[in-house]
C-alpha cells in the first residue's frame, strides 16, 4: 500500500507558536536555528535565517528572516557578535 500524501500545514499554523515576536515590542523579537545563506551584492549584506519546526517524521525548517544590511551595519554586527562571543569563552561555552 503507497503512502497518501500528507496535508501541508500552513505557514501561519506553523509560525504562530514561534518565539518571534512579542505582541507589544516595537520590533519583532527574532530567534532562529541556523544561517541558511549570507553574502553580499552592491554594498548590501545579506543572510537568510532559519527556524526549526519540530514534527514526528522529520525536522522541516522555515525562513525565519531576511536580515539586510549595509557594510558598516555588518561591521557593527560583527563586533557586536565577536563580543559576545568572548564572553561565552570566558564562562567556558
Amino acid at each position: 500500500m503507497a503512502d497518501e500524501p500528507k496535508t501541508p500545514v500552513p505557514i501561519e499554523k506553523l509560525i504562530a507558536d514561534l518565539p518571534i515576536a512579542s505582541r507589544g515590542a516595537q520590533a519583532p523579537i527574532i530567534f532562529f536555528d541556523d544561517v541558511e545563506t549570507f553574502g553580499h551584492y552592491n554594498g548590501v549584506v545579506h543572510f537568510t535565517l532559519k527556524v526549526a519546526l519540530p514534527e514526528k517524521d522529520g525536522t522541516p525548517h522555515v525562513t525565519a528572516a531576511y536580515l539586510r544590511m549595509n557594510i558598516l551595519a555588518f561591521r557593527q554586527l560583527l563586533n557586536a557578535v565577536n563580543g559576545v562571543d568572548l564572553m561565552l569563552k570566558r564562562e567556558g561555552q
